[in-house]
């Protein structure tokens, strides 16, 4: 992959707080236009919008990679300090957690989010990731898109690149949509042919309901962010922010039926202030009005895709979970201060979680509802909450 390669510049700091303050906007404001239109709404627990509870086997696999292993891999900390235990979850039995490399040659498939309007590999969702996943075996791709673009104009372009992914009996596919990334895979769907290539879509701090911030954001925030040394932006905005506004995509799930065939796994992301990098303190303070559970981005009850398998909560915020972009960048350390974060051990995890649920390992539910909101269209908590 092409290294991409930054100088130390002084207007550093003036351009990140440029792009974390048009994304915070004015806080007297409501972060959400009154004026927009959305289908109608319910703060319901997860359980009641078909959600399944798989945090406690999700913990198991990640605390037990991590004592195995983890200590060898970057930013390692302790399992606790990775993973929010919030109330309800349950321990799962003590099945087995895959050390080695991967059973089934499972494929995975990344969709970037805003960053993908950025050329350099520093902006790549889960680069260095993606070199700990193919030493255990696994290939992993990235779906190019454009993230000043909207969901709507990347339908053709990913559902192209699935096609053009060659398919295997027994070596599932697998789509990751890092932010952005989820809304835009989750409009390729839609296409039958494209579905039914796809075994599984994780999504990663996915936009699914959107994001206030989007509401209030000025179109030239795209710019702000090309001004940051080394990421190589492309200028301009072209529908992207307004793909991320709640009305939009509370109105696209609320008129859509995903596929059947496809499992679905939600990993949601969210941090307190202390936690949160200094780029995205602007934009953290002003979802806070809302609720300080936030990871500078989205709420944390916008990221749960509706009958999708709740992974659990990462106690980080949205750029660490799958930008690293601080590492080995000393001249970004100021603004980017808590962008350290084990996302080797993290992806890890997941595929290996997926991996194991599609062969029906460790596939358990908790018989008790756990009390955890998420913020869905009246559409799916009725006519879906049976399932699709």
């Amino acid at each position: 992959m092409r290294r991409a390669t930054i100088s130390p510049t002084p207007r550093l700091a003036a351009a990140v707080v440029v792009a974390a303050g048009v994304l915070a906007g004015c806080a007297a404001e409501p972060l959400l236009d009154e004026r927009a239109q959305t289908p109608p709404l319910a703060l319901v627990p997860v359980a009641h919008a078909g959600v399944d509870d798989g945090r406690g086997r999700f913990r198991e696999i990640l605390c037990r990679l991590s004592e195995h292993h983890g200590a060898s891999l970057p930013d390692h900390r302790p399992c606790e300090e990775v993973l929010h235990e919030l109330p309800g979850e349950i321990a799962p039995r003590s099945w087995r957690v895959n050390f080695g490399g991967s059973r089934s040659g499972l494929r995975l498939a990344i969709v970037p989010g805003r960053a993908g309007a950025c050329a350099s590999e520093l902006a790549r969702p889960l680069r260095h990731a993606a070199r700990h996943l193919a030493g255990l075996g696994y290939r992993v791709d990235w779906i190019e898109v454009d993230g000043s673009s909207s969901s709507a104009d990347h339908t053709a372009a990913i559902g192209a690149a699935i096609l053009a992914m060659a398919p295997s009996v027994g070596r599932p596919l697998v789509l990751l949509g890092y932010s952005k990334g989820t809304s835009d895979l989750l409009e390729a769907l839609t296409d039958r042919e494209v579905a039914a290539r796809v075994a599984a879509v994780v999504s990663l701090g996915g936009t699914v309901n959107g994001s206030p911030l989007a509401d209030r954001a000025a179109d030239t925030m795209p710019d702000a962010l090309a001004r940051l040394p080394g990421l190589d932006c492309r200028p301009g905005e072209r529908g992207g922010l307004a793909s991320l506004r709640r009305g939009q995509r509370v109105d696209w799930l609320a008129t859509r039926r995903l596929p059947a065939t496809v499992r679905y796994y939600s990993l949601v992301s969210f941090a307190s202030r202390e936690r949160i990098s200094a780029i995205l303190r602007p934009s953290y303070d002003a979802l806070a009005l809302i609720d300080p559970r936030n990871d500078g981005q989205l709420l944390f009850y916008d990221q749960i895709l509706p009958e999708s398998t709740l992974l659990g909560y990462l106690n980080a915020d949205h750029f660490a979970i799958g930008l690293s972009l601080a590492r080995g960048r000393p001249e970004l350390a100021s603004q980017l201060d808590r962008n350290a974060f084990p996302r080797e051990l993290v992806l890890e995890a997941i595929v290996k979680y997926v991996e194991d649920d599609l062969q029906g390992i460790g596939r358990e539910r908790s018989g008790d509802a756990p009390v955890i909101t998420t913020s869905v269209p009246q559409h799916w908590t009725t006519a879906q909450a049976g399932g699709l």
